[in-house]
């Protein structure tokens, strides 16, 4: 009976730790399309925790990390950040949040259809892109991450009842 018992321990110990390493290297892509919002796509921007790490000096932690690109003026500050779209994130860093169950930090953010540039501002001086994405050379010897936010299908401009005239 006793054998009976340590066997499906190990058994449930086991599968816990496979479902623990499934969860913590789950492998997320570096952006998805969540939702639609007025006439912007959401967008949940992903980058892992370890990715970021390799990047900075020996032993430096990862205290905090932003979203810059083409689509806040690449607001690095937070003295005078900006948002061009407005909304909640109008004159906000847009600062994503770590979810340490999964090492990843991660941001939702509005946006019109189009085609953007974006680096992670990490522990305030440190900018790198996210080499899982296309890339586009910056002009300052280095690489930007590219996000393509597509246009509305005609079914979801119905169904969501979308204003297509962007240029407002």
């Amino acid at each position: 009976m006793k054998l009976i018992i340590l066997f499906i321990a190990i058994l449930i110990l086991s599968g816990c730790g496979a479902i623990l390493n499934t969860v913590k290297y789950r492998d997320l892509p570096p952006y998805e399309f969540v939702g639609i919002d007025g006439n912007c796509r959401q967008v949940k921007f992903n980058i892992d925790n370890e990715s970021i790490e390799k990047c900075l000096r020996i032993g430096e932690k990862v205290m905090e990390v932003w979203l810059a690109g083409s689509f806040n003026n690449w607001a690095s500050s937070k003295t005078d950040p900006v948002y061009k779209y407005g909304g909640p994130l109008d004159r906000h860093l847009i600062i994503m949040e770590l979810d340490p169950v999964i090492s990843y930090w991660i941001v939702m953010i509005p946006l019109q259809p189009g085609k953007y540039t974006y680096k992670y501002v990490v522990n305030t001086y440190k900018w790198i892109y996210d080499d899982a994405t296309a890339l586009h050379v910056d002009g300052f010897g280095g690489y930007t991450s590219i996000i393509i936010v597509p246009y509305f299908t005609a079914d979801e401009i119905e169904k969501y009842h979308i204003d297509t005239n962007l240029n407002k």
